[in-house]
């Protein structure tokens, strides 16, 4: 009983943590709790985190750089990824991003911006609106300037394969 009641309160916890609000469906993540019992007389609870893919929009202020703003009104999908050059991990999708960037059949269909998060006077406002927090971090943005995909840090990852998904479908999406 003990077992559950603690298995009971981990969830309640990630809930908290994670946010369980209603109103307008953002981009966020999917809690699913569940307590199992294994056959040997133990209790686990489960947490299982899926992303939601609801894209968001992205408010222009007045600090917005005035790159991105450029950037945005040329209507164009925008591949959006702050690194550190001194990060690993940042250096491997910085390779996998120019590795699709120089495919024939996405070259030109989409803007890059690269920026370096070491370099403040560039990239502090931006990282802020964005709420950039593990890096490597890669916003996709389409062509009307909605956040449709972000990957963030080690856990999320992304290869070749998934990238070239995800811009195929903003690219090829009928306007």
């Amino acid at each position: 009983m003990r077992k559950i009641v603690i298995g009971l309160l981990v969830v309640i916890v990630v809930l908290v943590i994670t946010g369980c609000g209603g109103g307008e469906p953002t981009p966020s993540t999917e809690v699913t709790p569940s307590i199992s019992t294994s056959p040997a007389g133990g209790t686990t609870a489960t947490v299982s985190i899926t992303k939601l893919e609801v894209p968001r929009k992205f408010t222009l202020s007045e600090r917005t750089p005035t790159f991105f703003k450029e950037a945005l009104e040329k209507k164009e999908p925008i591949l959006l990824m702050f690194y550190s050059p001194t990060d690993i991990v940042s250096n491997k999708l910085r390779e996998v991003v120019r590795k699709v960037n120089e495919d024939v059949d996405y070259q030109g269909k989409f803007i890059l911006l690269l920026l370096d998060i070491d370099d403040i006077d560039k990239t502090f406002v931006l990282a802020e609106e964005f709420g950039v927090g593990d890096i490597p971090q890669l916003s996709i943005l389409d062509a009307e300037g909605n956040v449709v995909r972000e990957f963030r840090g080690e856990s999320e990852y992304i290869d070749e394969t998934l990238l070239k998904q995800v811009l195929y479908n903003i690219i090829k999406k009928p306007k």
